[in-house]
């Protein structure tokens, strides 16, 4: 008996030895967890949708009859249709009944490429056929409907939509992008693109989690109305203070100071004591808000302020819309973009650049500029200016947050350590920007090359454009945003 025993396991060991040499190893979990065929797929989230409403109202109650019929929703599809089915796929018959209630509630057609056969119906199911599938899904049981401006904008917030191959894929990715299905991974921060991928397949357990987010919308990703991605996760220390956080802006995009005169020179933090009066009022009734008149500092959708001496007073019936402001802010990231991008070699002859900061600051002003440019040898670079709506808030004025990345190559008042009062640094002649140099100079002991992360607060001017103050002041390095904690050197 033992010696039986002993060859037996003799008999396992040279197996096993055996295996290894021929290369057959033991299947890993990934490797054993199993791919869902796209008639799977199907039928889990027929399933799924068991028990809820349609658009129409109706109760998915789904029936399977013995003689091959099945219901659901008030409908009856014949044995008939179901065995037909059947047989076209090769699958059982319960199967074939919840194909036949997939088919009729218009989540895919039998005859399209990815279901007209057998074999088709077999393969693994891949992310654009499932996000295609779902979308329909989503249309029967709440009636979204998607307007073709949105689609188009949604559209370009994916880096890489054209590797969803059809026109038709690339219209129900976005719309699954749009529900907030499934959202992919941001192509970096400060950016507005995201990749997603499209030829993956799915594990069971992977197909039902994004099922589940069809059936419960809370459980789906946050979308802003520019169709943006939401986080929910590793939230900013003030994510209390706006009305969203955006996945693709870091914490510290929020965490910085807002502007205000009397806060600003201590660089506090938003929850600090001199900051508590726009903390207080973002968390205020809409009636007290209404009757706040002296408060400094008002939340976006509570800009509606007349000029009353030297006092800003709020008017309902002279309630401000935010998209003129939002304008504005598009319009300050275009400045930006002109202003911190300066190269004395090539700015006399830049048209464009000289037409496009002519809107602003009168010819005299700008000959000016150029001639201390080409003086002072200077040349400014600035490769990502960014911001969001969601930064919209009031002090004096209305103001948003907006990121810049910029170095300054090449100047003789700072590679000279100069007088920072004789000349100025970019984009205007005045006070403000003469203090921003001595900022770079002194308090961050800047080097020439060296990239900075800057959060400035650009400010909206009467009738809704960008006020001509903020961009004498504001809208470059102004004092009032130049604290250790709110910018870093060496990117």
């Amino acid at each position: 008996m033992k010696n039986g025993l002993k060859r037996v396991i003799a008999t396992l060991l040279m197996l096993t030895l055996a295996l290894g040499i021929v290369g057959i190893k033991p299947a890993t979990k990934t490797e054993a967890a199993a791919k869902v065929k796209r008639s799977e797929f199907i039928v889990l989230t027929v399933k799924a949708m068991q028990g809820h409403k349609n658009s129409a109202g109706k109760t998915i109650d789904i029936v399977l009859n013995k003689d091959g019929s099945a219901k659901y929703a008030g409908k009856t599809i014949k044995a008939a249709t179901v065995n037909k089915l059947k047989s076209k796929y090769g699958v059982t018959l319960e199967t074939a009944q919840y194909l036949a209630i997939g088919a009729d509630m218009g989540l895919f057609k039998t005859s399209a490429k990815a279901y007209k056969s057998k074999k088709a119906m077999s393969k693994k199911m891949t992310y654009k056929v499932a996000l295609a599938l779902l979308v329909k899904a989503d249309s029967y049981l709440y009636g979204t409907k998607f307007s073709s401006s949105d689609v188009k904008l949604a559209k370009s917030r994916i880096s890489n939509i054209k590797k969803a191959g059809t026109t038709a894929y690339q219209e129900y990715v976005t719309k699954a992008f749009m529900l907030g299905l499934y959202v992919g991974t941001k192509d970096g921060y400060y950016k507005t693109t995201r990749t997603l991928k499209y030829g993956t397949t799915y594990t069971k357990s992977a197909a039902t989690k994004l099922i589940d987010k069809l059936v419960n919308p809370s459980k789906r990703s946050g979308i802003t109305d520019d169709y943006q991605v939401i986080r929910a996760t590793k939230l900013p220390r003030t994510a209390d203070l706006y009305p969203y956080i955006l996945d693709n802006y870091p914490n510290e995009y929020y965490d910085t100071a807002w502007m205000d005169y009397g806060a600003y020179t201590s660089g506090t933090d938003p929850h600090d004591e001199k900051n508590l009066a726009f903390y207080r009022y973002q968390h205020m009734s809409f009636a007290d808000k209404l009757q706040n008149t002296t408060s400094w500092y008002m939340p976006a959708e509570y800009i509606m302020f007349c000029q009353a001496g030297d006092n800003e007073t709020i008017i309902p019936s002279e309630r401000r819309q935010l998209e003129p402001a939002y304008a504005v802010l598009d319009e300050a990231i275009e400045f930006y973009k002109h202003a911190m991008n300066v190269d004395y070699r090539t700015i006399k002859d830049d048209k464009e650049w000289y037409k496009f900061m002519n809107r602003y600051l009168s010819k005299d002003y700008l000959d000016n500029y150029i001639a201390t440019c080409i003086k002072n040898k200077t040349i400014v670079e600035c490769d990502v200016v960014a911001g969001d709506k969601s930064t919209l808030y009031s002090t004096d004025t209305a103001r948003f947050k907006v990121y810049l990345h910029f170095r300054v190559v090449s100047d003789k008042v700072i590679e000279n350590k100069g007088d920072w009062h004789a000349d100025e640094l970019v984009p205007v002649l005045n006070d403000g920007i003469g203090k921003s140099r001595a900022m770079l100079m002194y308090h961050t002991n800047y080097k020439l090359g060296d990239w900075v992360d800057f959060f400035a607060s650009p400010g909206i001017g009467y009738g809704d454009k960008l006020s001509w103050c903020d961009l004498r002041g504001d809208l470059m390095l102004s004092y009032y945003g130049m604290y250790d904690w709110l910018i870093k050197t060496g990117y």
